[in-house]
């Protein structure tokens, strides 16, 4: 049994939402992994989104989380003043996670393009740009999730 497993199964309060949330990211290219205590989910290396049970909510926090467009206000700090670029959706039920599904989608998709942007890969919605195989997987794999 991995470490993301047992984390979850710790969790018994959230092991349910921790599960969704869990097989929502890795229908993703991200690679599952396990830092500071939680799940995290990479690529290349680097920190995208992790998830974690907390006392009184359910967290999918955003590295660099910042750079995403938050007009409804989902998004929180979890500290203010203190939180640079980490951003956070806060859940209370499964049903909550249920009910927002394709915004949760969406958000996590929207997430990766940004930080494939900032990978450096030529990456376009649409049009007749070229996009690199990398950005292709990725795009097919989003396209994939949000067909849920």
């Amino acid at each position: 049994m991995n470490k993301v497993t047992q984390y979850i199964e710790k969790k018994k309060k959230w092991s349910k939402e921790l599960t969704l949330l869990r097989e929502l990211l890795q229908q993703s290219e991200l690679v599952e992994d396990f830092k500071w205590k939680v799940p995290t989910y990479t690529l290349q290396g680097k920190n995208v989104i992790g998830i974690a049970g907390f006392k009184n909510y359910v967290g999918l926090w955003f590295f660099q989380g910042v750079f995403l467009k938050d007009e409804k206000k989902l998004l929180v700090n979890a500290q203010e003043n203190k939180t640079k670029g980490l951003r956070q959706l806060r859940f209370n039920c499964l049903a909550e996670i249920d009910k927002t599904i394709l915004c949760v989608t969406v958000i996590i998709c929207v997430h990766l393009v940004n930080f494939i942007a900032q990978l450096g890969y030529d990456c376009l919605v649409g049009g007749t740009a070229t996009i690199s195989a990398g950005c292709t997987s990725t795009w097919m794999r989003m396209r994939k999730l949000l067909l849920l």
